[in-house]
């Protein structure tokens, strides 16, 4: 006969850490535009998926305060996109830098 093996006694759950109880217990919304809807939804195909689920994650005083927290707990250093685009910039050199700027500005630019 078949029997199921049951734990003498009941599991402990494991505490919840300090910053999310925080962030649970903060009284804060959650903001969501319609269109970072319909980029979740996959109906915005130009949108950053990756950067809008940490902005979401992240949102607001108490996720920044989280973000801080996670990132030292997970060892995790967190690149600003500009700075990102910047080095590569200067890794580039001078024409392409040139050429980049004006395109950022919306205008034509040749890379020579």
């Amino acid at each position: 006969r078949w029997s199921e093996a049951r734990p003498t006694q009941p599991t402990p759950t494991p505490p919840t850490p300090r910053h999310a109880m925080a962030y649970n217990d903060a009284d804060t919304p959650l903001r969501l535009r319609a269109g970072d809807v319909a980029s979740l939804a996959g109906l915005h195909p130009f949108k950053d998926v990756p950067s809008l689920l940490t902005d979401l994650v992240y949102q607001g005083s108490y996720g920044r305060r989280l973000r801080r927290e996670d990132s030292a707990t997970l060892s995790i250093t967190w690149v600003d996109e500009e700075a990102l685009v910047n080095e590569i910039l200067i890794k580039a050199g001078p024409n392409v830098a040139a050429a980049f700027q004006t395109a950022r500005r919306g205008q034509h630019a040749n890379v020579e």
